[in-house]
């Protein structure tokens, strides 16, 4: 088992520098991904493309195990650890697959992500001082769009003290506003791509 600090010492309702605190480790985590796909697109070949699939899939579970494994979770310096190794599986994943992009349409994605990440996090801040954070609001809004309301919701979390954050759930958190932006730069990159693949076959 991982050493964990006593949970019970941890705030159960979030102070506000947790917002705070969630907000720049994933500005910290999407500054990073963005640099290693500048590095991969500038320096990698298609050649690596073939193992972006597993890294992604190795990544996702490595989320899955983290969100669900509070030993994990609590243990530092061990969360911290997991959390990097995690990104940089996802992050490289990523950007393979978009490896193939240009530069000028590479950046353009990024920036739409980014964008549509932030809209996304101010709605459901919005929408939290007019309705409880819950698993129930999650499950009905999940029917109109999965990726908006997964953005929505997290923020509706970190902003809310009603779902029972730890003092260093941050890091969670932070962990999963970047899956976030990793998924809307995936969907808009292939979106891009089945454009071009479209538009050579003319």
């Amino acid at each position: 088992m991982f050493p964990t600090r006593d949970l019970y010492l941890l705030s159960a309702n979030p102070p506000v520098n947790i917002t705070k605190n969630t907000y720049i480790l994933t500005g910290c985590f999407i500054m990073i991904a963005i640099v290693q796909w500048y590095a991969v697109q500038s320096y990698f070949h298609n050649d690596f493309i073939r193992w972006s699939t597993p890294m992604m899939m190795i990544a996702f579970l490595m989320v899955t195990i983290f969100h669900t494994w509070p030993s994990l979770r609590h243990g530092f310096p061990f969360n911290l650890i997991f959390v990097i190794a995690t990104l940089e599986m996802m992050i490289l994943g990523a950007g393979l697959m978009c490896a193939n992009l240009e530069r000028e349409v590479l950046l353009s994605v990024i920036a739409a992500s980014a964008f549509y990440l932030l809209l996304m996090i101010l709605i459901g801040i919005i929408l939290q001082e007019n309705m409880d954070a819950n698993p129930f609001c999650f499950l009905t809004s999940f029917f109109l769009c999965m990726m908006i309301t997964m953005i929505i919701y997290h923020s509706m979390v970190v902003k809310s003290g009603q779902l029972h954050l730890f003092e260093d759930d941050f890091i969670l958190m932070g962990l999963l506003f970047c899956v976030d932006f990793i998924c809307l730069f995936l969907l808009a990159a292939m979106f891009f791509q089945d454009d071009v693949q479209g538009s050579d076959k003319f």
